[in-house]
């Protein structure tokens, strides 16, 4: 039976990303990416898990494909206009998800 899941991810400190780890999602799971702190977006540069490759907080996305991917975050804060954005320095700026069948 499928699962739904909330991944969260943080702003720190008001100049860096963070997401929480995901757990090993299976096929027809449903995951929706958000952040307390504002408005979350997620990019996959090599392969997504989903129908799309740029994912909003505001969705709940079925999971697809199986595979490994790995995702950027991205987070403009509540009340800004400026995104806060993906570390490629910082590997908890983004995160991975592995999926089964």
């Amino acid at each position: 039976m499928p699962k739904h899941y909330e991944i969260k991810i943080h702003l720190v400190k008001g100049v860096s990303v963070k997401s929480d780890a995901s757990p090993v999602l299976h096929i027809g799971d449903t995951v929706r990416y958000i952040c307390k702190e504002g408005v979350a977006r997620v990019v996959f540069q090599s392969g997504s898990p989903y129908a799309v490759s740029k994912v909003h907080d505001t969705h709940n996305h079925t999971v697809k494909k199986t595979g490994h991917f790995r995702y950027e975050c991205y987070v403009t804060p509540t009340g800004k206009t400026k995104e806060i954005s993906y570390d490629r320095n910082n590997p908890k700026s983004g995160g991975e998800h592995e999926v089964v069948p």
